[in-house]
């Protein structure tokens, strides 16, 4: 089946981001150093969530970020089966990174009420997830299994001029000394400066922390999608208009959730390793930043069940 989408948009037009066109022009950044000086996570099951129609997988975009994993310790692997019992039994850190549905644009839940029941109990009774959703369509069809764990999610893009990193194109650069990263948790306390790249904006209430913090200045873009359908062919126009502001959100929370944990980010290039068709490097690629740490961070704080919020 044939997919062509237009963005109305000249920031995603110049980005090439917007994952509903399927825009594949980009490769893993194969010479990223991977390497891990003092592993961790001897042992530790890492499982990928890859049977709902995930953008990112361990096998390309994500594939520096499972070898950081494997280089700290943990045995990675993926699964495309639903979400139950017996799939979770196999992970001690379950991560479900940009997930959705099969019909285009991909906008619905590819998520059964089983599945997220499943997933809410699990991490309730002990267990650690890590989900990352982005721009429309991720967060819309996310959003069920972010609510049901207390999560809003902005269903458009964020964008915030004030937080743009000069030396990479349309990066957020989030700037500890600037009050963007939480002082005071172990996640971020030996990071300075984080590179998100678009994305979206999600909030949760008092009982969550913050990690990456959005400014006052940040803006919340709403979408307006248009689905033309002729024969197989299927034609997504997607345009962006009205916002409204992003004060209180962030791209990053974490929390205790019962006796396990839960980590969300609301923009998934940045725990890639990319390289874009214009020889552009995006992610943990980037200098000057500490992506890498703060995937290695929030694994960590992930797998460590009986130190409270130690690393």
């Amino acid at each position: 089946m044939k997919t062509t989408c237009i963005v109305r948009l000249l920031l995603l037009l110049i980005w090439g981001l917007l994952i509903s066109c399927q825009n594949h022009s980009t490769t893993p950044d194969n010479e990223f150093n991977v390497t891990v000086d003092e592993p961790r996570l001897s042992g530790q099951r890492v499982v990928f969530d890859q049977g709902h129609k995930n953008h990112h997988q361990i096998g390309r975009t994500y594939k520096p970020f499972a070898n950081l994993l494997r280089n700290d310790g943990c045995n990675v692997e993926s699964t495309d089966k639903p979400i139950d019992t017996s799939v979770l039994s196999t992970a001690d850190i379950f991560i479900i990174p940009t997930a959705m549905g099969e019909e285009e644009p991909g906008e619905k839940s590819p998520f059964t009420d089983n599945e997220i029941k499943s997933l809410e109990e699990w991490v309730r009774n002990g267990g650690s997830i890590l989900l990352v959703t982005e721009h429309y369509p991720f967060g819309l069809a996310m959003e069920p299994l972010l609510t049901r764990f207390g999560v809003k999610v902005h269903n458009g893009y964020t964008e915030d001029s004030t937080m743009t990193n000069k030396e990479v194109i349309d990066a957020l650069l989030f700037d500890k000394s600037k009050g963007q990263l939480s002082n005071s948790h172990p996640i971020t306390s030996t990071i300075n400066r984080v590179n998100t790249f678009t994305g979206s904006a999600i909030k949760g209430d008092s009982t969550w922390t913050r990690l990456l913090i959005l400014s006052d200045n940040a803006q919340n873009y709403n979408v307006d999608v248009k689905v033309e359908r002729d024969g197989g062919d299927i034609r997504v126009n997607v345009s962006y208009a009205d916002f409204y502001p992003g004060r209180d959100y962030s791209q990053g929370l974490c929390k205790n959730y019962g006796q396990g944990k839960i980590v969300v980010l609301s923009e998934s290039a940045l725990l890639t390793a990319q390289i874009d068709k214009n020889g552009n490097k995006f992610g943990m690629n980037i200098s000057d930043t500490d992506n890498k740490e703060f995937a290695l961070n929030i694994i960590r704080w992930l797998a460590n069940k009986g130190a409270g919020n130690n690393l």
